[in-house]
């Protein structure tokens, strides 16, 4: 009565197989389901312990839409720290305390500054070097059209736009 019965033709688990002589019983579909579903104790331990910091919805996830939920909660994470931040510099704008700006990494918005002018051995070098001073200038000025029409700007983004005048000079000095 416990689910399982008698059934000739039936899936027989390997390690019940090639034993003629005793009863075999078989686990139908629907009693494995059901037994699975009330923790049976013929099919393992009644309730599996998952990993710290793991939810039940989450072992339903595939592996990349769980590192995309990460990434969402992250970026709300970060989203909402920069919300605060935003708030805490308006609220003490409004009292009138002088507060310093949330200022970027050491390097990553300021341009680079050169410690003299570069000497190239060859003319094909110049060439090569006059080439990629265009490609990262054509870049930066695409870049300063999106962010005149709007659109918001990270960190390195920024830093490419603000260095539009340094690579504009060095394209005049590989080139003059």
């Amino acid at each position: 009565a416990g689910g399982k019965e008698e059934v000739k033709g039936a899936y027989v688990p390997p390690h019940l197989r090639g034993k003629e002589g005793e009863t075999r019983k078989a686990l139908s579909l629907h009693a494995f389901e059901e037994a699975k579903k009330v923790g049976g104790a013929a099919l393992g331990p009644a309730s599996r312990q998952l990993p710290p910091g793991a939810s039940e919805e989450d072992e339903k996830l595939s592996k990349g839409a769980l590192k995309k939920k990460k990434a969402k909660e992250k970026a709300e994470r970060e989203r909402q720290e920069k919300e605060s931040l935003e708030e805490t510099q308006r609220a003490l704008e409004a009292a009138g305390i002088d507060a310093p700006a949330a200022r970027p990494a050491a390097g990553a918005g300021a341009p680079k500054e050169e410690a003299g002018p570069k000497t190239y051995g060859s003319a094909e070098e110049v060439q090569k070097r006059i080439k990629a001073v265009q490609k990262k200038l054509r870049q930066a000025e695409g870049l300063a059209a999106e962010a005149a029409e709007g659109k918001e700007m990270n960190v390195d983004q920024q830093g490419k736009i603000d260095g539009i005048a340094g690579m504009k000079q060095e394209l005049e000095e590989l080139e003059g």
